[in-house]
């Protein structure tokens, strides 16, 4: 299957601060195809945090082209980029970033309150991914009454409602247990074996063997692009 769902030519990102610049991209050529489960691996510094804000149109290039699923979204306003973000990358961040005064269901629900979907039809669909995720029982529970898994699972329930094309997971196992990371990642593995297209971005080679493609990235270049055995 040769079918780009992510299709970025020459892309560079320079940060300006006065009249000082940093080159963080230094002209990235990535095509991901609908279905692939990646890891996006480097350390701290290497740009791989900026090339996952690109990916995940919270971020726009200073050069070069982006398409994503078939739209070229390289230099959209950042009204435009909200609009492509909703409908398209559903996010997993390390922090989890649950609002504490919502209960599970709330917080999973908060994207399609943001798309302007009937109350019927959010409590529907929410209710049925947390089922999913096995977290059923706990949808009336606050953030503080959850274990760094269970969190992470209503994160991940958050990024999945939408119904998005690519889920973008940024270190989604960095604030937790050995034990807790095996089941989320392998949540990631599930997601990937039922066709969704799967991006981990982090810089534990652990997790990034699990995927089936590892994409290095080292000083806002691509220098290893490989299959996984």
């Amino acid at each position: 299957m040769n079918n780009p769902i992510v299709l970025m030519q020459a892309i560079r990102k320079t940060y300006q601060s006065g009249s000082m610049s940093f080159e963080a991209l230094k002209g990235i050529d990535l095509q991901i195809n609908a279905g692939e489960y990646i890891a996006i691996l480097g350390p701290s510094g290497s740009g791989k945090s900026t090339l996952m804000h690109i990916i995940g149109c919270l971020s726009t290039p200073t050069s070069g082209r982006y398409v994503l699923n078939g739209r070229e979204v390289g230099h959209l306003n950042r009204n435009e980029l909200a609009s492509v973000r909703s409908r398209e990358i559903g996010f997993v961040f390390q922090s989890f970033n649950l609002l504490p005064y919502l209960n599970v269901l709330e917080n999973v629900m908060l994207p399609l309150d943001y798309q302007g979907m009937a109350m019927a039809e959010r409590v529907e669909r929410s209710t049925a991914v947390i089922e999913q995720l096995g977290l059923l029982t706990h949808r009336a529970h606050r953030p503080n009454q959850l274990s760094g898994g269970q969190q992470q699972r209503v994160a991940i329930a958050r990024a999945l409602v939408t119904q998005p094309n690519i889920l973008l997971a940024d270190e989604p196992t960095g604030n937790l247990d050995s034990q807790s990371g095996n089941e989320v990642i392998k949540l990631f593995e599930r997601f990937s074996s039922e066709g969704k297209t799967v991006i981990l971005v982090t810089h534990d080679l652990a997790v990034a063997k699990r995927t089936r493609r590892i994409i290095k990235i080292h000083d806002g270049l691509i220098t290893e692009d490989r299959m996984n055995k």
